[in-house]
């Protein structure tokens, strides 16, 4: 009796699982739904439908992939422009005056063409040096040095 009582239980926890888990479209129809929604020109609605299908199943990055191809396309389609009071919110007060910056003259701008001398290699003691190098280049540069 107890058995049985068990078993029951277990079913009927798994069928309350089931019924659970089956509360909207799995990520695949939403997926088909986005493949239909862009075949018929609603590139916004396929990009957000592929997203949501990507949002449930990560593993599958053929949603995401597809998602991010239509996604330029969703955005013009979609016609999304920048609110104007967010704009000049960012941008200075009109009254501000710009900064000043002092015009370059003549001499600065030679002075910045003139071309800097090589630096100055000094040899220490004036003996020629052999050198027999092995290594890999981090190894031949240490050497040198």
């Amino acid at each position: 009796m107890r058995i049985r009582v068990a078993i029951g239980a277990l079913v009927l926890a798994l069928a309350g699982l089931l019924v659970a888990q089956d509360d909207g479209p799995s990520a695949w129809e939403l997926y088909e739904e986005g493949r239909a929604a862009e075949k018929a020109g609603n590139v916004a609605e396929a990009y957000l439908l592929y997203m949501e299908a990507a949002a449930m199943d990560p593993r599958n990055k053929t949603y995401w992939f597809r998602g991010q191809a239509v996604q330029s396309k969703a955005l013009m389609q979609a016609k999304v422009k920048p609110n104007p009071s967010d704009v000049s919110a960012a941008l200075p007060p009109d009254d501000t005056p710009p900064p000043q910056v002092d015009q370059a003259t003549l001499r600065d701008e030679m002075d910045v063409r003139k071309l800097l001398p090589p630096p100055d290699l000094t040899v220490t003691d004036a003996q020629t040096r052999d050198f027999d190098l092995d290594g890999d280049s981090q190894k031949l540069w240490e050497q040198m040095a």
